[in-house]
């Protein structure tokens, strides 16, 4: 298990898309001890939020599979000099450990097409955390 991982938030949006497509999508797993609290909001026309507690068999199990996934490979800079570009969205998963030190994944939502893209296995999750919380 990845014991020394603390925090671990996805932020994500639709960018500048008509208001029926539009979203913002917010996954936070704060860890303490043995435990976790799961919050997430998703704003647009599918808007939901909440918060769960998971037990500590809830968190080792979760922190497991997205080490599996690769959680401990989130960094980089995907997005590069489009940065710039006006109109896309500028999305993260951010990774903090317990002794403060981050990696931080920035991607564009035509990265999670790429079925190469390293990071896609782990902002899946991360997704599917939102959508289906239990």
């Amino acid at each position: 298990m990845t014991t020394d991982v603390s925090r671990i938030e996805l932020r994500e949006s639709s960018g500048p898309v008509s208001p029926r497509y539009r979203y913002a999508l917010r996954v936070l797993l704060t860890i303490t001890g043995d435990t976790a609290t799961l919050t997430w909001t998703r704003d647009g026309t599918a808007a939901t939020n909440g918060e769960r507690a998971l037990t500590a068999e809830e968190t080792r199990a979760l922190l497991d599979e997205l080490t599996t996934l690769g959680l401990e490979h989130i960094a980089g800079d995907f997005i590069g000099d489009k940065r710039a570009n006006k109109g896309i969205s500028l999305n993260r998963v951010e990774l903090t450990r317990a002794d403060g030190a981050t990696s931080r994944c920035d991607y564009l939502l035509t990265s999670l097409e790429d079925p190469d893209f390293g990071p896609r296995p782990v902002i899946e999750r991360l997704h599917a955390l939102a959508a289906s919380p239990t």
